[in-house]
């Protein structure tokens, strides 16, 4: 087991809840094939846009543009939503909210799939 659980902050999450500056990263990837990444993301209450940074198998890719749209909902699992990438190879995501401040996606179509984690930037 890696990391250490965090509880949820005891609010009704929905999309306004996802909104303003975040860096995300990669964490806990399962083999040496994944992808993994860092950036900085700007999310509006719907969609997100940002520049990250790629490490792939192939070799690195900096700068690379990012979009998204997502939903987020407090019913019935507050918090859970899901994100469309819709930038480099797309794919959807499920986004698990920890705090307004704080947030996870994992990939629904990756067979090997990395932890990216999304802090507010202050």
């Amino acid at each position: 087991m890696f990391g250490i659980g965090e509880p949820q902050t005891a609010v009704s999450f929905d999309n306004t809840s996802l909104k303003g500056a975040y860096a995300g990263l990669a964490t806990n990837p399962v083999g040496y094939e994944v992808t993994v990444f860092s950036g900085e993301f700007a999310a509006n209450g719907g969609s997100m846009t940002g520049t990250e940074d790629i490490g792939a198998p192939s070799g690195p890719n900096p700068g690379v543009a990012f979009n998204a749209t997502y939903s987020i909902s407090p019913s019935p699992t507050n918090g859970r939503g899901m994100m469309t990438v819709t930038s480099g190879t797309g794919g959807n995501m499920v986004i698990y909210m920890i705090s307004p401040a704080k947030f996870v996606a994992i990939s629904q179509s990756d067979p090997k799939p990395a932890i990216l984690m999304f802090e507010a930037k202050n």
